[in-house]
C-alpha cells in the first residue's frame, strides 16, 4: 500500500478559519491541479512511502537529545488532527523547533547508524527485497527536500499543512 505524504507552508493569517475540507485543497496531491506549481514555487512537498521515513529517521538520529520533542513533533499527528480529511495544521512554534532539528541534523550520518531500524520500519510498512531498498534510496533526498521546506517556513514565521493520502 502506498502511502503519500504532503507539507505545505502558508501563513496562518492564509487558513485561519478554514475548515478541514478547505484545508486539503490547499495541499494538492501529485496527480491533482496545483501540485506542480506549488512545489515549483517550495511551498510543497510531496513524498510517496517515506514520510513516516523520515519521522523514524528524526527520531533515531535525536535520541534523547535536545532535538528529540521537535523530531516527536514531526513524527505525530499534530493536535487537531481531523481523521476524515486527514489533515492536520503544524503552528509556526512547532515549524521552528523541526526546522531547528533539521538544520542540525546530520541525516546521512543518522541514516547509516540506524540503517537496521529504519529497514525494519520499512519492512513494517511492507516493503521486502527491492521495493525495500528503493524506499531507503529515496529516504534520504525526501528528507533534505522536506527539510528545505520547513526552513523557509520557519524563516517566514509560517505554519505548515500536513496531509496523508493512504
Amino acid at each position: 500500500m502506498t502511502v503519500d505524504t504532503f507539507w505545505r507552508r502558508t501563513s496562518e493569517d492564509s487558513i485561519r478559519d478554514r475548515s478541514p475540507s478547505e484545508l486539503r485543497a490547499l495541499v494538492p496531491h501529485f496527480l491533482e491541479e496545483g501540485y506542480e506549481a506549488e512545489q515549483e514555487r517550495g511551498t510543497l512537498v510531496g513524498v510517496e512511502d517515506t514520510g513516516s521515513l523520515i519521522g523514524a529517521l528524526l527520531r533515531l538520529g535525536a535520541g534523547d537529545g535536545p532535538g528529540a520533542a521537535a523530531a516527536r513533533r514531526f513524527s505525530d499527528l499534530p493536535p487537531g488532527w481531523d481523521d476524515y480529511w486527514m489533515i492536520g495544521i503544524l503552528d509556526a512554534d512547532t515549524v521552528r523547533q523541526i526546522a531547528d532539528l533539521f538544520a542540525h541534523a546530520t541525516l546521512d550520518t543518522w541514516a547509516s547508524q540506524h540503517g537496521a531500524a529504519l529497514a525494519n520500519e520499512a519492512a513494517e510498512m511492507g516493503y521486502s527485497g527491492e521495493q525495500h531498498e528503493s524506499v531507503l534510496g529515496t529516504l534520504l533526498s525526501d528528507a533534505r527536500e522536506v527539510g528545505a521546506l520547513f526552513t523557509a517556513a520557519a524563516a517566514d514565521q509560517e505554519v505548515v499543512i500536513f496531509r496523508v493520502v493512504v
